[in-house]
């Protein structure tokens, strides 16, 4: 059965897929939701009622996302990825000055550019520290 030529709702390729995405945007997306299944779960990431409390506060003492000016959803952490913050102080610092606001939007699209990087860049330095100080060093 021949399928009528379209345009790819993600990425403007011309696709015959009956969902409407071409063949690599349907391998982005289960890539992106075979990460997904194997996160932790939110508290076990750092994401406890601590976290809602002053996650809640911030966004409304900063409603507006940073980057694009629509309605702030997420309180991003600016200074280090999430994941990074952990690994260094054991629990999320609550100091304003290390968030800004953004729209989910916006946050999906630095968490897959910037976070990506200071990330690797921090682990790249904490192998070199590793290899200095011996397997030992924590």
């Amino acid at each position: 059965m021949n399928r009528t030529k379209k345009f790819c709702k993600r990425c403007m390729a011309v696709t015959t897929n009956k969902d409407g995405y071409c063949d690599d945007c349907q391998s982005l997306f289960a890539k992106q939701k075979a990460q997904k299944d194997e996160r932790l779960p939110a508290h076990k990431r750092g994401y406890n009622y601590k976290w809602k409390q002053f996650s809640k506060k911030y966004l409304e003492n900063h409603p507006v996302c940073v980057m694009c000016g629509a309605p702030a959803t997420v309180t991003d952490h600016c200074a280090m990825p999430a994941d990074v913050m952990l690994r260094l102080y054991g629990e999320f610092v609550y100091d304003e000055e290390m968030y800004v606001p953004l729209c989910h939007s916006c946050n999906t699209r630095k968490g897959l550019n910037e976070d990506k990087k200071i990330r690797e860049e921090w682990e790249r330095q904490e192998r070199e520290m590793k290899l200095f100080l011996g397997e030992d060093y924590v």
